[in-house]
């Protein structure tokens, strides 16, 4: 019997101990977003992109951005990307825009001339090595204006 309770006490302990680690969010360890501001553009040329993030560590990461129009709330754009090893030295390029930012080719680009926004959510694939479900944390941009 005493063999069985240390069992149970066992396992309580490993839920418990999971269950904690299934709670912290993704920006308390690995990655945090700051800010994502897109300028005002024409419809000629992609608008250009600011990024604040903090990358902690080396992490498995992807990425997925949505960008809406504001008038209607209808989605526009819908892409995604990796997963990708997000490394704390890597930067965000002087003259990124958000043709670079939905990972290029043409996938968001262009836009209606129209008032958007966009929604980054960024995932940690394999947090606390795979054992607990993947985490997602998510960032709206500024509204920004693509000009006729």
């Amino acid at each position: 019997m005493e063999k069985v309770l240390r069992f149970i006490d066992l396992s309580v302990f490993v839920l418990i101990m999971w269950g904690m680690a299934s709670a912290i969010p993704p920006n308390f360890i690995w990655f945090k977003p700051i800010s994502v501001l897109i300028a005002d553009s024409d419809v000629g040329s992609p608008p250009q992109i600011s990024v604040g993030r903090i990358i902690y560590h080396p992490v498995l990461m992807s990425y997925q951005v949505a960008i809406r129009d504001v008038g209607n709330s209808n989605t526009v754009c819908d892409t995604s990307g990796g997963p990708f090893t997000y490394e704390p030295s890597a930067l965000i390029p002087d003259d990124a825009d958000l043709e670079w930012w939905v990972g290029g080719e043409g996938l968001c680009w262009p836009l209606n001339p129209g008032t958007y926004i966009a929604e980054t959510c960024w995932t940690v694939e394999k947090p606390f090595w795979g054992l607990v479900p993947p985490k997602t944390i998510c960032l709206n941009s500024n509204t920004f204006t693509i000009h006729p």
